[in-house]
C-alpha cells in the first residue's frame, strides 16, 4: 500500500457496497487514495476495487466488535461510516405487518413541541 503524504490518505469506510457506498469508494479510488473497506461481503465490489492493490477489505458486521477493532487499528487517517445497521428492522417489519404499534414513549409530548431544558 502507498505511504501517506499530504494529497494522500489512507481511509476506512464501512458500508462500501450500499448504494451511495459503492460511488463513494469509486471515486475515492480514482483520486489516488489508500482505501480500508469494512463491509460484509464483497460480490458487489467492482473488478477494478477488488484487484487494486491500494484497496484492502475488511470483513464483518456492523454488530461484530472484534471486527470493527480490527477495522479501526487498520490505520486508517480519515473514517467514513455509510453503513446503516439493520437489526431491529425485521422486528419492526414484523410488527407493522400484524398491525401492532409501540407506545410513544413520551405520550404527553405533541409533535414540534420544543424541550424544555434540564
Amino acid at each position: 500500500m502507498k505511504t501517506k503524504t499530504e494529497d494522500h490518505h489512507h481511509i476506512l469506510v464501512l458500508g462500501a457496497t450500499g448504494t451511495f457506498g459503492l460511488i463513494l469508494i469509486q471515486f475515492i479510488h480514482n483520486l489516488g487514495h489508500t482505501l480500508t473497506l469494512y463491509m460484509c461481503g464483497q460480490s458487489k465490489l467492482p473488478e477494478s476495487i477488488v484487484s487494486s492493490e491500494c484497496v484492502e477489505v475488511i470483513q464483518g458486521e456492523l454488530s461484530d466488535v472484534d471486527g470493527l477493532e480490527i477495522a479501526a487499528s487498520c490505520g486508517a487517517d480519515v473514517f467514513i461510516c455509510v453503513a446503516v445497521p439493520t437489526w431491529g428492522r425485521r422486528e419492526v417489519l414484523s410488527d407493522s405487518e400484524n398491525g401492532e404499534r409501540k407506545k410513544k414513549k413520551n405520550p404527553e409530548r405533541k409533535m414540534g413541541e420544543k424541550i424544555s431544558p434540564l
